[in-house]
């Protein structure tokens, strides 16, 4: 279920579960993207909001419901304007990984598994085969 149904609008008494709630729902909605990239960046951009940007606006890195109950009506007013926009943008990150969901192209090298190849019965001398700084016996 999507955030936008259940916390749409800011309670009338805003709980740190709140806020926690809404932060799970950027990062689901993150990893939702098929592709590696959007991932990635939607994660960073998830993280920086929670992690740079909340505790910014209010002030203080420790967020809890004593914070929250004991904001200042000018903070109280730019947080329920933050709390609007993430939400918003929550609902567009959602909808734009169904989008990515539908045309996915193939993976990148970097999302495939590390394949390497078996060189267990070269072990005892530390170097690969045909490895160009292993010197060459010219005798």
């Amino acid at each position: 279920m999507s955030i936008g149904r259940t916390l749409g609008r800011l309670p009338a008494q805003l709980q740190h579960q709140h806020i926690r709630t809404l932060e799970a729902s950027f990062k689901a909605a993150s990893n939702q993207f098929g592709s590696y990239n959007f991932r990635e960046y939607f994660g960073r951009k998830s993280r920086q909001k929670f992690d740079e940007q909340l505790p910014k606006l209010l002030g203080t890195r420790q967020i809890n419901d004593e914070t929250l109950a004991r904001m200042d009506p000018k903070t109280r007013q730019e947080f329920d304007a933050w709390w609007s926009a993430s939400v918003d943008e929550l609902a567009v990150i959602e909808r734009a990984s169904i989008m990515n969901r539908l045309f996915l192209a193939p993976k990148l090298v970097v999302e495939s598994a590390p394949s390497f190849p078996d060189t267990s019965d070269n072990k005892s001398s530390g170097n690969l085969p045909n490895d160009p700084s292993e010197p060459k016996n010219n005798t």
